[in-house]
């Protein structure tokens, strides 16, 4: 939990710095870099992550957790929705995915851990431009299919299965704007992260109204309890075997609301204070709520 809650301190110091940066911004320019960060630098990094962390042969062996990680947001979000509101089961059905749970899964299960966590990952980005859009924006239509996240999927899923062929006079350009992109792409969390800090200001920090409590326990405790009983009982009765990747599973369903989140909402929806909120909020709780939650996924395990 130490790497963990070094990242942790780490996304708050910078969520710390957005709040300070509040007046100066003003709200148009906070719904600016919003947008810079949802139609720019998140896309840019789902590219270079793509084209860095997986490959065909990947894809071809364990294409089983790409589907669960698509799976895992739409679970999250159809239980979410028994919430009523479409901004509370977005942020209840969209876990931090990669940025805390991958130095989490590497120093407990190593690089298979790791590699579970991107393969995951790979399934939940084309889920959250799609559906996870169309939630916010109440119906799916040309505005979930022409977001630049979603056509930076089929990109990076091009540059996938593209790259062993790539012919020799293209290296040094696709290397170029490989590196653009990396660039670009480094800017999606600190930006996501400055947002969430703007956000939450606007109306003072994360106050415990019922939104807010509901959200927080169902991004925290709801949907892990549920993901840590189905993948304990798919083990129990033999339906999967790889048990290091169940867990990673649980791990990535236990983790707090996503810090993309306050700049999707802001986006798509408008300038909302709970998804900015929530991501203060669950943040630091998670600290505590993640080893309950893997506990009570070995007790289910073993009972």
């Amino acid at each position: 939990m130490i790497v963990v809650a070094r990242e942790i301190v780490a996304m708050l110091l910078v969520v710390a710095v957005g709040a300070a940066l509040r007046p100066a911004l003003g709200r148009d320019g906070v719904s600016a870099l919003s947008r810079v960060a949802v139609d720019v630098a998140m896309p840019a990094l789902v590219v270079s992550q793509l084209a860095a962390t997986t490959d065909r042969q990947d894809l071809a062996q364990s294409w089983p957790l790409v589907v669960v990680g698509a799976l895992l947001l739409v679970l999250g979000w159809a239980l979410g929705r028994l919430s009523g509101d479409r901004v509370s089961a977005f942020l209840i059905g969209l876990p931090n995915w990669i940025y805390l749970p991958l130095p989490m899964a590497a120093a407990r299960w190593g690089d298979d851990g790791a590699r579970a966590v991107l393969l995951l990952h790979l399934g939940a980005m084309p889920t959250l431009w799609t559906v996870g859009v169309a939630l916010l924006g109440g119906r799916i239509g040309a505005r979930a299919l022409l977001t630049p996240g979603l056509l930076a999927c089929v990109v990076g899923g091009v540059a996938v299965a593209w790259s062993p062929a790539v012919p020799t006079a293209l290296e040094l350009p696709l290397a170029a704007v490989a590196g653009a992109l990396s660039f670009l792409g480094a800017a999606a969390i600190p930006l996501s992260l400055l947002v969430t800090g703007a956000r939450a200001s606007e109306r003072g920090w994360p106050r415990a109204d019922r939104a807010l409590v509901g959200v927080v326990a169902a991004r925290l405790i709801g949907v892990p309890l549920v993901v840590a009983a189905v993948g304990a009982l798919a083990l129990r009765v033999g339906l999967v075997e790889d048990a290091v990747a169940v867990a990673v599973v649980v791990l990535v369903a236990a983790m707090p609301v996503a810090v993309s989140a306050p700049p999707m909402v802001d986006r798509f929806v408008g300038g909302d204070d709970l998804a900015a909120r929530a991501v203060a909020a669950s943040t630091p709780m998670a600290l505590g709520t993640v080893p309950l939650v893997l506990w009570a996924f070995d007790w289910m395990r073993e009972a």
